[in-house]
């Protein structure tokens, strides 16, 4: 998807902009290469000899950054990345990426938003000209923002019910911040205007808080590049820490024949010491299983299994700078809501963690880890870092797994539980649930 700019207010799209091509890049792996142009943007290069080249400039202004005045703003954003530019319109960025034959989109999670595009590495020179133009010269005219209502809520409709369980999760665990939906509601669709929209670009979408991550190039190509990215100086706004608070959030949908839940504990974010411990944790409770139709065979797997209940349970490690939520998800039919639900929750809090089990999840984290870096899979692992204050390599990260002991987990499981849980539950059959001050005391 792309992005346009409007002419709603012509002055707040001026500002003093600045970029320079004077780069120092340094190695941290023997494919990663980092480095911070002079005017503050971070430039990470990866894997110069993949054969298909993937570019995305990711700004430090996921969802975590609205406020109540502009709440869903970066979902509006993400849908409107193909609107018309200052340079280029709507038509063009549908028709040329097709006929050239690359990718060009927006994504957006808490922490950051991110254009990228895809290419074969001789089509990507043609390719970061349309990211440059939907990345760095919106212009949000009415007109568009307001035809694209309807698209916005047709997408709202489209959301699958295990993501509005994760969401009503982050709801119920922190207060501000991370409780943000990435969804804008419906209600609030036609309220956001361009002027919302300039204010947040404006504010954060600046040098300092930029980053521009690549796969299939060259030091020496990513230099050359830089220029192009006109972004405007500045620090924008201090990320507001998020305050977890835990409790529950639920919505019924008699339509559902499924009941979905989620629940977490807050852990350490990505940034702090010991996040590897909950992260091994995650696999240490819930895995996918390694077959096809096959059944996972770790602690909350076997306990889904011994109740006699069909369903699915997987663990959940929502990661971020600043904090994290760890837990289990579960997918049941409605009929055995409650059955599967006790019997899943007993056993995440009273799971009775082995050396085998550790040793299990630490093999599952390092492939899983492995596997997501692979390709260009590896620029949104990088993109995903901008938030932090350097970039971690995921074969490091690999290799820090094997540090971890089951002693470590076992106190990353204690602190979990000791603390207040969070709930996050859709389906039809929500209000037979249980909860879960009534469980655990």
């Amino acid at each position: 998807m792309s992005r346009a700019v409007g002419n709603c207010s012509l002055l707040k799209a001026i500002g003093k902009r600045g970029y320079s091509t004077q780069v120092a890049i340094k190695p941290i792996s023997p494919d990663i290469n980092v480095g911070i142009s002079t005017n503050q943007v971070r430039l990470v290069a990866a894997y110069p000899n993949y054969p298909l080249s993937k570019v995305s400039l990711t700004y430090k202004a996921g969802a975590r950054y609205e406020l109540p005045d502009n709440l869903g703003i970066t979902h509006i954003l993400r849908q409107g990345a193909v609107l018309s530019t200052q340079e280029l319109t709507s038509f063009s960025l549908h028709r040329v990426p097709s006929q050239l034959g690359f990718n060009l989109y927006a994504s957006v999670d808490r922490e950051a938003f991110t254009y990228s595009v895809e290419a074969h590495p001789n089509a990507i020179s043609s390719a970061v000209e349309y990211l440059v133009n939907v990345a760095t010269k919106p212009s949000f005219k009415p007109w568009e923002l307001s035809d694209n209502v309807k698209r916005i809520k047709l997408d709202l409709l489209g959301i699958p019910s295990e993501v509005k369980a994760l969401d009503l999760l982050h709801k119920a665990a922190y207060r501000n911040a991370l409780g943000n939906s990435l969804f804008c509601d419906s209600s609030r669709v036609d309220r956001l205007t361009c002027e919302h929209c300039w204010n947040f670009v404006n504010d954060h979408f600046t040098t300092s808080r930029a980053q521009i991550t690549s796969t299939s190039l060259t030091q020496a190509e990513l230099e050359k590049i830089i220029p192009k990215f006109d972004l405007e100086s500045g620090s924008g706004p201090a990320t507001l820490k998020s305050v977890y608070t835990g409790g529950e959030q639920r919505v019924s949908d008699f339509k559902e024949y499924n009941t979905y839940i989620a629940v977490a504990g807050e852990a350490p974010g990505f940034t702090q010491k010991d996040y590897l411990s909950f992260a091994v944790l995650q696999h240490v409770y819930a895995n996918n299983p390694g077959l096809k139709y096959g059944t996972g065979q770790s602690i909350l797997n076997k306990a889904l299994s011994k109740a006699g209940v069909i369903g699915a349970v997987t663990g959940i490690y929502a990661n971020y700078s600043d904090s994290s939520l760890v837990g289990f998800f579960l997918a049941v039919s409605n009929s055995d809501a409650v059955k599967g639900y006790d019997a899943v929750l007993n056993a995440f809090l009273k799971s009775d963690i082995t050396d085998q089990d550790v040793a299990k999840a630490k093999t599952f984290y390092k492939n899983s880890l492995l596997d997501s870096a692979y390709g260009t899979g590896i620029v949104d692992l990088l993109a995903k870092q901008i938030a932090a204050d350097t970039i971690i390599s995921p074969l490091k990260a690999a290799d820090a797994v094997d540090a971890v002991t089951t002693a470590d987990v076992k106190q990353a499981a204690k602190k979990l539980l000791s603390g207040k849980l969070a709930v996050g539950a859709y389906g039809g059959d929500v209000a037979s649930l249980p909860y879960i001050d009534t469980i655990k005391k």
